[in-house]
């Protein structure tokens, strides 16, 4: 499916990328960084800016900017992002179909048999 829209030498650069693991990880940890790790506490670092999350952010952004903005359309657009997010990881695994598939050992039958 995803190839079909990719020229034969980008088909060939996504397949050479998906068999290599750490590049992989090291992307998706790339592009989900500011989502799924911005505004997180952990005892090693010192407190993280809440407005860095994603989600809290938006709903900071409605108190101070926009203060007429209703819990519906703050849901609205987090859901949307969570969407936005859920895509993306499904982007990320459909690129599994890139990865070469083994193939079954052919056993040749034994004419002794």
């Amino acid at each position: 499916m995803l190839n079909k829209f990719l020229s034969e030498k980008e088909d060939i650069e996504v397949r050479r990328a998906v068999q290599n693991k750490n590049l992989m990880q090291g992307l998706k940890k790339v592009f989900f960084s500011q989502v799924y790790n911005q505004g997180e506490v952990r005892d090693d670092v010192d407190m993280g800016d809440p407005s860095g999350n994603f989600a809290l952010n938006k709903a900071f952004l409605a108190i101070q900017q926009d203060p007429h903005i209703t819990n519906q359309e703050l849901g609205e657009n987090l859901r949307a992002d969570a969407q936005a997010l859920r895509q993306m990881e499904l982007a990320f695994k459909s690129l599994e179909t890139f990865k070469p598939q083994d193939k079954p050992v052919d056993e040749k039958s034994n004419p002794a048999r």
